[in-house]
């Protein structure tokens, strides 16, 4: 995080200790990010 114009947000999960969930996301002021 830059703190001025992107976050990146990380999460994981274990369901019932069978399944385990990993998400990101990449939040920025600007609609269209640049690559």
């Amino acid at each position: 995080t830059d703190y001025e114009n992107y976050a990146l947000v990380y999460s994981c999960t274990t369901i019932i200790w069978l399944f385990h969930l990993d998400h990101v996301w990449i939040l920025g002021r600007n609609p269209n990010l640049p690559p």
